[in-house]
């Protein structure tokens, strides 16, 4: 665990566009930034990013569908910084209403999408 006390962002479903962008910002807010997401491929790169702008942060592989390996990446989220202050989540597009489009998505929708 770090010794500062930072605020620490977890960008849930991080990936390229809105997730690391949500990462830079608050990063450059003073937010350390934890990243997780299904797949490592990326990951070198988005931290890498990251750390060009001063952005102290570390990924972590989960599946957000898979309760226990998310539970598991939260834990080291948290025994890497010591914290968690804010969650971002914005996971790959889920599926919405039959049509797939999101103008169709409802609060039942959401709710089944989010479990």
């Amino acid at each position: 665990m770090t010794s500062t006390s930072s605020p620490v962002l977890v960008v849930l479903g991080a990936g390229p566009g809105l997730g690391l962008s949500v990462a830079q910002r608050f990063g450059t807010a003073g937010y350390r930034v934890a990243l997780i997401s299904r797949s490592p491929q990326r990951h070198s790169d988005y931290l890498a990013a990251l750390a060009d702008n001063g952005i102290e942060a570390a990924a972590y592989v989960a599946d957000a569908a898979r309760p226990d390996q998310l539970r598991s990446a939260i834990d080291a989220v948290r025994a890497r910084f010591g914290r968690i202050d804010v969650g971002y989540y914005g996971p790959a597009a889920f599926e919405t209403a039959p049509t797939g489009d999101i103008t169709d998505l409802d609060a039942a929708g959401a709710k089944a999408a989010l479990d």
